[in-house]
């Protein structure tokens, strides 16, 4: 940092003043000066004369860009503001995001909780198809074997019993 050779006081550079000697001054003290001398406080260049008219342009100008400088500053608390509303939107995204991907994990869990329960329905089922099938089939044999045993009964006794 820098001392302002006429308060004393560090420079802020935001509002200080280059002189064409390349010294720094703050910009309200460096004005003040230039309305009592027309040369620089540290080495005494001698600038060009000044008139109440020459300063009144300057202060003009300063109070411009001052001006600017206050419009810049808003504009960056704006886009500042509207940097932190994206970032919570942002992280609201990601919450929103994260709670639908463990809901879509607990649906994955979930289905495939059915889906292993509708395979082993489908495993009993089968399982008492075959059960089904395999007594009908006893059945059918039983049945054939009555059938058999009658007509071999018949033949034994001598009946012939048409259908049977």
């Amino acid at each position: 940092m820098e001392i302002c050779a006429i308060c004393q006081n560090e420079i802020d550079y935001k509002k200080s003043v280059l002189t064409s000697c390349n010294h720094h001054f703050c910009s309200s003290c460096f004005f003040k000066w230039l309305e009592k001398k027309a040369d620089c406080p540290v080495c005494r260049n001698v600038f060009k004369k000044n008139t109440n008219y020459d300063i009144e342009i300057e202060r003009e100008i300063l109070d411009q860009l001052e001006g600017e400088v206050r419009d810049y500053t808003n504009l960056i608390e704006e886009l500042r503001e509207q940097a932190f509303n994206i970032e919570y939107k942002k992280n609201a995204m990601i919450k929103i995001c994260m709670d639908m991907d463990e809901a879509l994990k607990e649906k994955k869990e979930e289905f495939i909780k059915v889906n292993n329960d509708v395979i082993d329905l489908d495993r009993k089922r089968q399982a008492m198809n075959e059960n089904i099938q395999n007594k009908i089939r006893y059945l059918n044999n039983l049945e054939n074997k009555r059938i058999q045993n009658s007509r071999n009964r018949n033949r034994k006794f001598g009946l012939n019993l048409a259908g049977r």
